[in-house]
């Protein structure tokens, strides 16, 4: 997610979001259609904020039951977990996702019966089209030190997790690269050298992943924010670098348009590059309050043609969006992850997206869970 402390500021100007809200879903109208996902279709959610947003007393429930997190989303649909893994996060906030964090999630996401998406963020801090810093250990490296230092912590960290029974079912290299990871070495812009540096590190990534479980295969994703730039991104990186296994895109319609123009980016890249695509990130607003002192990404109005901020508007949204993964060619559509779904506000660990959540703020399921589970029902 375009997430950084310097910009939830400013997006919290923008709209009307104030203390308060409703503290229980209402009852929500029906989508006109619930498409049927085929099998196989991925349902995930990122939940790297879940163990800390427990230890900060969140609690969830379904229709009054509690209930572990993990286990609702399965019952409702859900087959994957996504995971960002920081190299040396300073634990202040919210970058809590260091190795052990992460191995110990994962183990508990297969416990539950869900798959595991590692994304690692190869940087110590946030990583998106905005911010790419090398991890502080790497900041000496000259490019062929960084270029195996990239190989070796990958092989270590995959090794790692399969070690605890939690070997991930897919890896994504670097997040949101836009222009490229691990600034400046790994910069891809309009040089060619530069796609070429950038391609170097992420092969050294996947190497390094094959390396760390022995050798054998697992899908790669790749992932770019905005479907507006990843055909020129694509363009320059496969010059230089064999095609991943799946494409993940970014899309936020408060961001990045209506869905319309996500539907025709979506059906070209599959089309251009004959890969599957995953929406790698996605949300939407369930309601324009705010219930903590934390700054939120994004407060405002729908742009013409989306639903209200509600959690009739919620579920609308999703249907809508499946439907067009759904149309891809060939289809290529292969599925969502929805980013923090639980990371719910509180004093002690606050939220900046506690109003696009698929709970309320007391953690009640919202009527998109129930949805999905018809969506996913085969």
């Amino acid at each position: 997610m375009r997430y950084m402390l310097p910009l939830i500021a400013l997006y919290a100007t923008l709209g009307c979001g104030g203390a308060g809200g409703p503290s229980t879903p209402g009852p929500v109208t029906p989508a006109d259609t619930t498409p049927h996902l085929p099998a196989g279709f991925i349902v995930g959610a990122d939940v790297s904020t879940l163990v800390a947003v427990e230890a900060a007393g969140a609690r969830f429930s379904q229709n009054g039951a509690a209930d572990d997190l993990l286990a609702i989303l399965a019952r409702n649909g859900f087959n994957y977990v996504r995971l960002r893994l920081f190299h040396t996060p300073p634990r202040g906030r919210e970058l809590v996702n260091d190795l052990p964090y992460d191995v110990a999630l994962a183990a508990r996401a297969k416990r539950a019966g869900l798959k595991v998406l590692l994304d690692l963020h190869y940087s110590d801090g946030w990583a998106d089209p905005g911010k790419q810093n090398k991890p502080a250990a790497w900041n000496a490296l000259t490019f062929d030190q960084l270029r195996d230092s990239v190989f070796s912590y990958t092989r270590d960290v995959v090794a790692a997790f399969a070690a605890a029974g939690a070997a991930p079912d897919m890896i994504q290299l670097g997040n949101e690269v836009n222009v490229g990871f691990l600034w400046p070495d790994g910069h891809a812009d309009k040089v060619d050298a530069e796609w070429a540096k950038f391609a170097s590190l992420e092969q050294a990534g996947r190497d390094g992943a094959r390396a760390g479980l022995g050798g054998a295969s697992i899908p790669f994703l790749h992932h770019v924010a905005d479907p507006a730039v990843v055909t020129w991104h694509m363009d320059n990186l496969l010059r230089h670098l064999s095609p991943p296994d799946v494409i993940g895109v970014s899309y936020y319609p408060f961001w990045h348009g209506d869905l319309a123009a996500f539907a025709t980016r979506m059906n070209e890249i599959a089309t251009k590059y004959g890969k599957p695509l995953i929406l790698a990130e996605t949300a939407y607003p369930w309601t324009n309050a705010t219930f903590d002192s934390y700054p939120d990404v994004y407060h405002g109005t729908p742009a013409s043609g989306l639903p209200p901020y509600t959690p009739a508007g919620q579920q609308e949204f999703l249907s809508r969006m499946l439907g067009v993964l759904a149309a891809v060619p060939a289809g290529r559509g292969a599925g969502v992850f929805y980013w923090e779904p639980a990371w719910l506000p509180g004093a002690a660990f606050g939220s900046p997206v506690d109003n696009t959540t698929m709970f309320d703020q007391n953690g009640a399921a919202l009527p998109v869970l129930s949805f999905l589970r018809d969506a996913t029902k085969r």
